[in-house]
């Protein structure tokens, strides 16, 4: 099982993750072992307990394929390391309000369930410090939001852009990073909150006729930094095997730092003075969805977009977008407003945003909550009928910050025809089966040429 980071996902699925840390040189002389007497003899004399190891926990489903009719009987088949006690609970996407089943078993174990409509069936064990979780799909393609869009939804946006469009968009562009054969630039350009959004945006000096363009947008507070440019557009050249342009969005409303150590320690001092724990927390409790950070957002990145596709070099037919978690939303709002060629949306957030309203477990912050008003202008699944571009979808079976239930609504709500999903079956939010970078990877080279 591979582990990616999803703030660097957009990157990773084409070869552009950062180089891992060098590990720390192994000690020349092993310390001699020391045995389970003297190990407890020091505890004890140490007046500190001897640390517990965690048992290693396992769980396997029937059917292997995860995935099952309206109430089918599902098997979850428990193993431990250890002979101590396995809580295990049954629920709908493992919320804590939607709970099934509670028992304690011992190894091995097996514990059946099954759900009358379609959602996610997740069981949860713990044993001693060990999680293992495991879940089954309950009629997947049938899965809806059970609520609807605000009435005046459609207006809300309509007359939203109206508005944006009187401002003057005052695009700036700084060059940064020399190079003999690209260019780069840190882009600015006036947005509706009264600041201004910024992006990286790199494309080769020398090209004949118009390339294709990229744009990215990272997990998290999605911040990018000026350091990886111009070096994205030339691996990105090596896998679509022909140039391409660079557009990488940047979420905070200030100027990106040169380095993600700068990044890093840039935007914990901007939280601090905002005395915000995330940015996308900021004016969570404003009246109006247009206070709410991701109105800006939408529109900055839109603006910056649009801008550049109308640069003499970018052919408008080949606008690729590329993002995971935050990424994925909000390629998903780009692809509702902007005529796309395809788009990767790897496990979205914000699908099904208020469905802690249902007594379920969905995809929001804990302040947002209280402020569903205000978020229901932003549910992806809400946008996703506007969707006319091929997409590419992932969720996971058991991932507990975009829950699978949300993102397959939002999936069955795109029109049909120009949209494939990918199912992480065993696996979480940040981490991926073998070949899903490559998979994801060729999706897009494929969709930029037009292969079926």
């Amino acid at each position: 099982m591979k582990k990616i980071s999803l703030c660097l996902l957009s990157l990773s699925v084409l070869g552009l993750a950062a180089a891992p840390a060098p590990q720390k040189e192994a000690s020349k002389q092993a310390a001699p072992a020391k045995s389970k007497e003297v190990k407890k003899q020091v505890a004890s004399q140490s007046g500190k307990k001897a640390k517990r190891t965690a048992p290693k926990l396992n769980i396997t489903c029937t059917p292997a394929s995860h995935v099952v009719k309206e109430g089918e009987t599902v098997k979850f088949a428990i193993t431990s390391t250890s002979d101590k006690p396995i809580s295990v609970v049954i629920s709908l996407d493992g919320s804590d309000q939607k709970i099934f089943k509670t028992l304690t078993v011992k190894s091995p174990a097996v514990v059946t369930s099954s759900l009358s409509y379609p959602g996610f069936l997740m069981c949860t064990a713990r044993s001693y410090g060990a999680v293992a979780r495991q879940a089954v799909a309950v009629a997947p393609e049938k899965i809806r939001y059970a609520r609807k869009a605000p009435a005046d939804f459609d207006k809300f946006w309509a007359d939203s852009f109206k508005e944006a469009a009187k401002l003057p968009l005052d695009l700036k562009a700084e060059p940064i990073n020399p190079n003999p054969d690209y260019n780069s630039f840190i882009l600015s350009c006036a947005n509706v909150n009264g600041k201004r959004a910024y992006a990286l945006y790199t494309a080769p000096k020398k090209v004949k006729g118009k390339i294709p363009l990229m744009v990215y947008f990272g997990g998290g507070e999605a911040y990018a930094t000026a350091a990886s440019h111009p070096n994205i557009a030339i691996r990105l050249a090596r896998s679509f095997k022909q140039p391409m342009a660079v557009l990488y969005y940047h979420l905070p409303p200030y100027r990106p730092a040169m380095t993600r150590q700068e990044a890093r320690t840039m935007h914990k001092k901007f939280l601090k003075e905002l005395g915000l724990r995330r940015y996308i927390i900021i004016n969570y409790k404003a009246p109006s969805p247009k206070k709410f950070y991701a109105y800006p957002t939408i529109h900055g990145c839109l603006r910056l977009l649009n801008a550049v596709a109308e640069r003499p070099e970018i052919d408008k037919t080949k606008v690729l977008f590329s993002g995971a978690s935050h990424g994925g939303k909000i390629g998903a709002y780009i692809a509702a407003f902007f005529p796309l060629k395809a788009a990767f949306l790897g496990v979205p957030s914000s699908c099904e945003i208020n469905a802690h309203l249902e007594g379920r477990y969905g995809s929001a912050a804990k302040e947002w909550k209280n402020n569903w008003k205000v978020t229901d202008y932003f549910d992806l699944v809400y946008f996703a009928p506007r969707i006319k571009c091929p997409v590419l979808v992932t969720a996971g079976y058991i991932d507990r910050s975009c829950p699978p239930t949300g993102v397959y609504s939002f999936y069955n709500a795109i029109p049909e025809g120009k949209k494939t999903f990918f199912a992480k079956i065993r696996n979480g939010h940040g981490d991926s089966p073998e070949g899903y970078s490559e998979m994801i990877s060729k999706y897009l080279i494929d969709q930029l040429a037009d292969k079926k």
